[in-house]
Parts: structure tokens; C-alpha cells; sequence
């Protein structure tokens, strides 16, 4: 789940943007600490086993070495263990952490609590890990061994036992392993007040570094788009004197000598004339491209839609006029946006409602304000499949084959120019039953 998650978040950033960036790396971060938490906690508690039971070995084997000298030098069994009974009362010693003697039958024969002595501990059980044995096996069988202890009741210690030379004793050093847990829990939050800054300070900073080369490389990037624009526009604007030319010339020639010139000459003077009309046409869109690659914010004003579109449903008389076409023009209000580039995209958006449209078909075209605020052009065209819906915004994209004219520049342009009024556009269709194109901003009226 976490998985499908982190995924998810990573899908829906902009690894490009600054924040994206940070956000990434904080989130990779948290992931880092969150899996690495269990991970360090499991390292210091093995690590303060593995230091307490050799503790508990060293203070084991000390006190087997001072019996073992007593019972050695001939002092009588019930003297060394009264002595030790009172030295384990007379230290420092508590629940969490004592020593005591046991003998291989299992019962307790010295203890710091007095009320222990005498008790039985026969099945507790020994784990080093490797294997598990009775505590008072262990006593018999005269070994040392060392792990984690297992009372009757289920309460748990890290013990170690070592054995007497002459008698079937054994002293057991006991740890309770509550401390253990307390401790790795420390010494785990000093680590998170220690690292945690850090990790922040390393988020600031690579936050910081990524911020600067990210701006570098928008500048970079905006002087080369720039010169490519201008590149662009330059081309754009001195190829298409010459192409005006050459279909003036070529008209010309078709028009005094079109009583001596064979039919065939006509007819491929005629394609010359229709194919340098196209280019030009391209041309002029890929200007109009180029200065919508631009990407300058426009100056954002009231725009009164009703007087706009009857502005551009004028421009478009001959079109309409030749196609016999239909404008159905609502009451539309009025928005805030960028004039000239709205101008240039819903006229682009009622040109197209025009062109595209079978053969043999009345084009119908509805320009209305639709509830959610969005400036729509429906037609009754030949409609876009929904697999193509964002492919006709690619620049130079062309999905209608050779029957209809056009650069496939026009809806790519038109897009990047509401684009820069914070606005959008989006077509929904049937195939073969029409589009409808929506302008989407704010409407203040």
C-alpha cells in the first residue's frame, strides 16, 4: 500500500519545478527514515545483548571464582554459602539486575531477596540462540551457557550461568530484558535528535543548490527558445514576400496567357499557384506558433464575448458565406482574459467548425457560454476519436489526411495561447457526429 502510494505521489509531480524537487527528496527522505527506524532499533538491541550477557558472564565467573577459592581452601559448605547470602543482600543489587545461586536440582539456595531462597525454578528454560535447555539441566550438566532466560509465567531475562567446580551449583547473573528495550529506545531518540536536524539542514541545502541550477537552466533554456523563436520568425516573415510573389506571377501568366498556353501547362501552373498558397498559409501559422512559444504573460482585461465573436464571425463572411454555414451565436457575457490571444483562438476554434465538416454537409456551428463557465464551439463535423483528443494539440499534427487544408499548427497554437491567459482548451467528440471545443476562464459578469 505504502508502495502504490509513494508511486502515486511521484506520478503527480513535476519533477521539473523546485518543489518537485524538495518534495521528492523529503519524501525519499521520510521513506529512508521510516524503513531504517525497526533496522537501527534491531541493531541496538542486539548490540546491548550481546554487551549484556558478556557483562553478565564476567560478573558470573567472578563470583564462581570466589566460591570455587573458599570451597577450595577447606571452609565448610554451609559457611561460604551463608557468606555469600550475605553479600548478595549487602550489595547494590535489584529486580532488574541481581546474581543468585542455584543448585542442579532447581532450587534457589542463595538470593538477594531471602523470601526467594528455597524456590524452585525447575523448567525455565535457557535460548543462546541456537539451542534451548532447562535451567536446571544446565545446573546438572555443570556448563555454562548463556541467553535469554524463560520463566513459567512467561517473564523474560538475559541470563548467564556459570558452574561451581565441586558442588552442583551454578551462579546466574540476570538482566531484565525490559531494560534492554529502554535503552535501545534511548539511545535510538538522541540519534533522532541528532539526525533529524541534519536531515532537514541537507533538505534546505540540496533544496537551495536544486533552486539555483534549476533557474540556471530556465534562463538557458528561455534564450535559446528565444532565438530559435526569432530564428523562427525571421524565416517565417522574409520566405513569405517571395511566395506572395510567385502566386501573383503565376496568376498572372494563367490569366493573359490562358488562350496559348495548353490545357495541361494551366492545370500545372494552377498546382504550382495552390501548393505556394499552401506554404505560405503554413508559413503564417508557424509565425503565429512561434510567437505563441513566446510565453510572455499578456495583459489580462474585461472582453466582452458577444462583441468579439460578431467581430470575428465578420472576418469569417466569406468562409461562412462559401461553406453555407450556420452560426447560432448565444448570449455569452463577459471574461477576463487576454484579447488579441482569444481573438486569434476562438476565431481559429470557428474556422476549423467550419472547415471540417463531410462533404455535402450544411456546417452547423453553436458558439455558447456552457454552467461551468467555459466558452464552447460546437459543430456538427466530422468529430475526433477520443484516443486523439490530446494528439490534436501537438504542434504539426494532422489526423485528417489530404481532404481538408491545413499545418496542424492551428489547435496547438490556439492551446498555447489560452495558456497564457491561465486559461485552457479541451474538445470532447463523436466520431462522425461533431466536436466541442471549450475555452475555460474565469467569467466576472
Amino acid at each position: 500500500m505504502l508502495k502504490r502510494a509513494v508511486k502515486s505521489i511521484l506520478r503527480n509531480i513535476n519533477i521539473n519545478s523546485v518543489s518537485g524537487n524538495v518534495i521528492i527528496l523529503s519524501t525519499v527522505t521520510f521513506i529512508c527514515l521510516l524503513f531504517s527506524t525497526p533496522i537501527i532499533y534491531k541493531v541496538l538491541w542486539n548490540t546491548l545483548y550481546e554487551k549484556g550477557l558478556q557483562e553478565n558472564k564476567l560478573q558470573a565467573e567472578r563470583i564462581a571464582t570466589l566460591v570455587n577459592r573458599d570451597l577450595s581452601n577447606g571452609i565448610p559448605v554451609d559457611v561460604v554459602l551463608e557468606k555469600f547470602q550475605f553479600m548478595l543482600e549487602n550489595t547494590t543489587q535489584n529486580h532488574e539486575h541481581f546474581a543468585c545461586v542455584v543448585k542442579g536440582n532447581g532450587t534457589v539456595i542463595a538470593h538477594p531477596n531471602p523470601t526467594n531462597v528455597g524456590k524452585d525454578v525447575t523448567g525455565w528454560t535457557l535460548d543462546d540462540g541456537k539451542d534451548i535447555v532447562s535451567f536446571d539441566y544446565a545446573a546438572k550438566k555443570n556448563i555454562k551457557f548463556g541467553g535469554i532466560q524463560t520463566r513459567t509465567n512467561g517473564s523474560q531475562d538475559l541470563s548467564y550461568q556459570s558452574p561451581i567446580d565441586t558442588q552442583d551449583w551454578v551462579v546466574a547473573v540476570h538482566t531484565n530484558l525490559n531494560l534492554l528495550e529502554s535503552e535501545s529506545l534511548r539511545i535510538l531518540k538522541n540519534i533522532g535528535i541528532v539526525l533529524i536536524p541534519i536531515m532537514i539542514l541537507i533538505i534546505l541545502i540540496s533544496s537551495l543548490i536544486v533552486k539555483r541550477i534549476h533557474k540556471k537552466n530556465n534562463e538557458k533554456l528561455e534564450n535559446a527558445n528565444e532565438k530559435l523563436n526569432s530564428f523562427g520568425k525571421i524565416v517565417c516573415h522574409d520566405a513569405s514576400g517571395p511566395l506572395t510573389g510567385i502566386i501573383a506571377l503565376v496568376d498572372l501568366i494563367i490569366e493573359d496567357y490562358s488562350e496559348i498556353l495548353p490545357e495541361d501547362a494551366q492545370s500545372s501552373l494552377s498546382t504550382v499557384s495552390s501548393a505556394t498558397f499552401r506554404l505560405q498559409t503554413m508559413l503564417q501559422d508557424l509565425y503565429l506558433f512561434c510567437n505563441s512559444q513566446v510565453g510572455l504573460k499578456p495583459e489580462l482585461e474585461d472582453v466582452d464575448l458577444n462583441i468579439l465573436a460578431n467581430d470575428i464571425i465578420s472576418d469569417l463572411q466569406i468562409q461562412i458565406t462559401e461553406s453555407n454555414a450556420t452560426i447560432v451565436l448565444k448570449d455569452l457575457g463577459t471574461v477576463r482574459s487576454g484579447r488579441s490571444e482569444l481573438r486569434l483562438a476562438l476565431q481559429n476554434l470557428i474556422s476549423n467548425a467550419i472547415k471540417y465538416i463531410e462533404k455535402g454537409k450544411k456546417p452547423i456551428v453553436e458558439i455558447y457560454m456552457d454552467g461551468e463557465m467555459n466558452l464552447c464551439v460546437k459543430d456538427n463535423g466530422i468529430g475526433i476519436s477520443e484516443e486523439n483528443y490530446e494528439k490534436i494539440f501537438d504542434p504539426f499534427s494532422r489526423l485528417v489526411g489530404s481532404d481538408y487544408d491545413g499545418t496542424g499548427l492551428g489547435l496547438s497554437t490556439c492551446q498555447r495561447l489560452i495558456r497564457y491567459t491561465d486559461g485552457d482548451v479541451s474538445v470532447s467528440s463523436v466520431k462522425g457526429e461533431g466536436s466541442t471545443f471549450k475555452i475555460s476562464f474565469q467569467l466576472t459578469t
